[in-house]
């Protein structure tokens, strides 16, 4: 079963993205070291006396080019992401303005623990990022107006809370929903083993190979799967041949369930009959498999199952809740952020180098 998944948080810092990044930045040129010491003091946006300055900004495109997984930009493609950079930046202004007008402030106790968070989280962003110019004062204040982001969500779904029926239509008009709890149970229960062997046409940091790797992958696993088809030992070839180090030292075998594989792999193995030998490719590379059984279910499959349903539903209808809130905090939202004209520096804004900082 898979659970709905939709964005229900407001603005909760995906920041700690930034952390767990390990890729290498492009380097600074001396011009950009001077500009740097500035950021802080340099505004990006505004509304009234709430300033956004350069350096969060920055921040903030640093986990959005993360999490878009671009390696080579088009012209669209920044043009859009500057577009969701302004768009974030407006949130975050007017929400704090909202803040400030309904008198929200951080108390002294909830100031220690946010500089804690960040400081946690500034000890672990890579000396790359923090040659763009973002320090721990930067990460100070975007801590800070996300912790007033959540005064003011607070504040404003905490006197709606969607009913038992509301909840109940949503999760109905949800497909995966719907299809999770009504599919025969067999469906999610049914395992089946594969022996497969793994020809890799991606490099050990997940990057792919070159055409010309890629192609003699293919010729290997061609070469190997006519092994296979001749009747040569699939376990010897295992041994000799597969590059998946996690299921070698099993002679290549793995047992598993529904969503548990990449699509093209799973598909494969539910779709063949015990003996039948594929060739199949995969964003991991080309895989020679063979199934080798299909496990009968038990009653203990069954109470296991039963109880995960049970769950599920639980899961689902917290999420759901969530979900709700969020969409009526955003129709307010919309209706609020009228009031309110945000002011950009054009010679900032201008000035980013959208799509640059990890190439």
């Amino acid at each position: 079963m898979k659970l709905i998944y939709k964005k229900v948080i407001v603005l909760m810092l995906s920041l700690s993205l930034v952390a767990s990044i390990t890729v290498g930045c492009k380097n600074n040129d001396d011009k950009k070291d001077k500009e740097k010491e500035n950021l802080a003091s340099t505004v990006a946006a505004s509304i009234n006396d709430t300033k956004i300055y350069k350096d969060e900004v920055l921040l903030w495109q640093a986990v959005f080019e993360d999490n878009a997984g671009v390696t080579e930009w088009t012209e669209d493609q920044k043009t859009q992401l500057l577009v969701s950079l302004k768009d974030r930046i407006k949130e975050i202004a007017i929400l704090s303005e909202m803040a400030k007008n309904d008198g929200m402030v951080l108390t002294d106790e909830e100031k220690i623990d946010i500089d804690t968070q960040a400081q946690e989280f500034f000890d672990g962003v890579p000396e790359e990022i923090k040659t763009l110019g973002v320090t721990l004062e930067t990460a100070k204040r975007a801590f800070y107006n996300d912790a007033l982001v959540g005064k003011v969500f607070d504040k404003t779904v905490g006197d709606y809370v969607p009913t038992d029926e509301e909840i109940n239509t949503a999760l109905n008009n949800d497909q995966t929903y719907v299809e999770s709890v009504t599919k025969d149970p067999e469906y999610f229960m049914q395992q089946v083993t594969v022996k497969h062997i793994l020809i890799k046409t991606i490099n050990e940091d997940g990057t792919p190979k070159t055409d010309e790797d890629k192609a003699a992958a293919k010729t290997k696993a061609d070469d190997i799967f006519a092994k296979v088809q001749s009747g040569e030992d699939f376990v010897a070839l295992v041994k000799e041949f597969s590059e998946d180090t996690g299921s070698v030292e099993a002679n290549g075998e793995i047992t598993f369930g529904r969503d548990e594989m990449v699509p093209q792999f799973e598909e494969a193995a539910y779709d063949m009959e015990v003996g039948e030998t594929r060739l199949v490719e995969t964003e991991y590379g080309y895989h020679i498999m063979r199934l080798e059984a299909i496990p009968e279910i038990t009653t203990e499959d069954y109470q296991a199952y039963q109880d995960s349903l049970v769950k599920y539903k639980e899961e689902a209808w917290t999420a759901m809740l969530e979900y709700l809130q969020s969409e009526y905090f955003w129709g307010i939202f919309e209706k609020e952020s009228e009031k309110y004209t945000v002011n950009y520096v054009d010679e900032v804004w201008d000035k980013l180098e959208i799509g640059t900082i990890f190439s």
